[in-house]
């Protein structure tokens, strides 16, 4: 994919600097229904995902340039050191199945011995687990650990090292959960994040972002999962997916993670930073910064021909924008200007205050990027007729 070659207008570029109010033009000898079908809202910005932590092109920018991992995670979480991570961790990862599943290698299940040769197929049976195969039936109590030899298979999935905790969710669904070692996971982890053809200093700088971000921001329920195996936590394709290149930058930094002032932190990356980075306060839209997750001048990161996100520009009919506004609740009526009340460190939209026919609705850009399916919070959005 070859990256966006616009740049952010003048317009653009004003608006980063101060906020504005972007009103409709004068009146105009067009009738108002031509009008109305001709009226866009224009969103501008850069970067793909959120803007907070390390960004992955960033990141191989500054690795095409000579910085080493230390250095690079240093950069983007300031006032960090690398430590050492609790010895034995595991994660537990719920895998995206639905209904009954197969499942292949199965060497163990509990202390039943099962026939590796054998497909299993998965379901839910009452309160039990029933594996059926070559013939026969084995039920199972929920979460008993099934091994395989190596690795075990999920039909539709992949392979995982690792056991499978198979358990009953709360709408009576099968949950097919990988329960795995901590260095097994960003084996994994690594190279659907990256590119394994990118330079070992970027994807030693993922392992430990990945390895600090597995125990410190839980996605899961708590109870049976820790993670999900999509980019809602970190993307998990399990061991199909490992590669040499990956599996060599993860030994080089096993056991390492990101701590502040001695504590693990919460180390979040994203794509493409569009040239700057954010707070979290910014980026997540809630308001609360950390001081390791401040925004930084990513100045590599449009340097990538596969990064088409540094710079973004999308067009909306005004009855389109108007209805996601709607459906958001964050317009009253018609649409007659968005006023940026607050930035960021970069030119995202901090806060921002929609102005309807009936109304005013003061709003975070993050619920914007949001309501408009953006690829990250916008530098401005404009009401063009």
């Amino acid at each position: 994919m070859s990256r966006l070659a616009a740049r952010l207008t003048t317009l653009t570029t004003l608006l980063a600097l101060a906020a504005a109010v972007v009103l409709p033009g004068g009146a105009t000898a067009a009738p108002r229904a031509a009008a109305a079908a001709t009226a866009q809202l224009v969103a501008e910005g850069g970067g793909w995902g959120h803007g907070v932590g390390l960004s992955q092109f960033g990141a191989e920018g500054f690795a095409a340039h000579g910085k080493r991992y230390r250095w690079i995670v240093g950069y983007y979480f300031r006032g960090t050191k690398v430590g050492k991570a609790p010895r034995g961790r595991t994660v537990r990862v719920l895998l995206g199945t639905t209904g009954p599943v197969t499942l292949t290698n199965l060497a163990k299940a509990g202390k039943r011995r099962l026939d590796p040769r054998v497909a299993y197929r998965a379901s839910v049976a009452g309160a039990s687990i029933a594996l059926r195969g070559g013939g026969k039936t084995v039920r199972l109590a929920p979460k008993t650990p099934i091994s395989g030899r190596g690795t075990v298979g999920v039909a539709g999935k992949g392979r995982y090292r690792g056991t499978l905790l198979l358990s009953v969710s709360d709408d009576g669904d099968l949950r097919v959960v990988n329960k795995v070692g901590l260095e097994d996971y960003v084996r994994a982890v690594v190279p659907a994040e990256v590119y394994p053809s990118w330079h070992a200093e970027t994807l030693k700088a993922q392992a430990v972002t990945a390895r600090t971000y597995a125990l410190t921001v839980v996605k899961g329920d708590g109870r049976d999962y820790d993670q999900v195996d999509d980019v809602r936590s970190q993307q998990y394709d399990g061991a199909g997916k490992e590669t040499a290149a990956t599996d060599a930058a993860v030994r080089a930094t096993r056991g390492q993670v990101l701590t502040y002032r001695g504590k693990l932190i919460q180390s979040y990356f994203h794509s493409s930073s569009g040239g700057h980075t954010e707070g979290a306060g910014v980026g997540f839209g809630q308001g609360v910064d950390l001081p390791y997750l401040v925004g930084v001048k990513d100045p590599y990161d449009g340097d990538s021909a596969l990064n088409q996100y540094d710079r973004w520009l999308r067009r909306f009919p005004l009855a389109r924008a108007q209805a996601a506004l709607r459906d958001a609740g964050l317009l009253d009526g018609a649409l007659l200007g968005i006023e940026v009340l607050r930035r960021g460190a970069s030119p995202r939209i901090a806060s921002a205050r929609i102005l309807g026919s009936d109304g005013e609705t003061t709003t975070t850009g993050v619920k914007l990027k949001e309501a408009l399916l953006l690829p990250d919070v916008p530098s401005s959005l404009t009401l063009v007729r």
